[in-house]
């Protein structure tokens, strides 16, 4: 099935699939905590880090839900799926409420992924608008 709100993320998993019910005791789900973290590499061709971000990651079918639970915390999967919006009420000052989202990926499909290559930043070139090009098959 095609979706035209896709994101493909891939990360190691924060813990093991926690498995939740909703509010309305209708739904069983399952919750997962993916971690990326962005690097690049320097002037010298070392790997210099960033900062940790955390996503959360939704499963509501029996398949992906089997498959996420496959995994122990550390793993490291890429997962593809919609991104869901769920709005919540913050206070504010002055005693006023405001709505906020908090996004969440809902899995389509997980699958493991490879760590990533030692020199992978070092495979793109850069071309004269400093914009980055895939490397031409051989």
């Amino acid at each position: 099935m095609t979706y035209n709100n896709t994101a493909t993320i891939i990360g190691n998993t924060g813990a093991e699939l926690e498995m939740k019910i909703s509010k309305d005791n209708k739904t069983v789900y399952g919750k997962l905590t993916l971690y990326t973290q962005e690097s690049y590499l320097d002037d010298k061709g070392e790997r210099q880090r960033l900062s940790s971000v955390r996503h959360k990651v939704l499963a509501y079918d029996d398949k992906t839900i089997a498959a996420l639970k496959a995994y122990k915390k550390g793993a490291r999967v890429r997962i593809t799926g919609p991104i869901s919006y769920r709005p919540f009420e913050v206070k504010i000052p002055g005693g006023k409420k405001a709505t906020l989202y908090e996004a969440a990926i809902v899995a389509k499909k997980v699958e493991q992924a490879a760590l990533p290559k030692k020199n992978a930043a070092a495979d793109f070139k850069t071309s004269s608008n400093n914009t980055a090009q895939a490397p031409q098959p051989s």
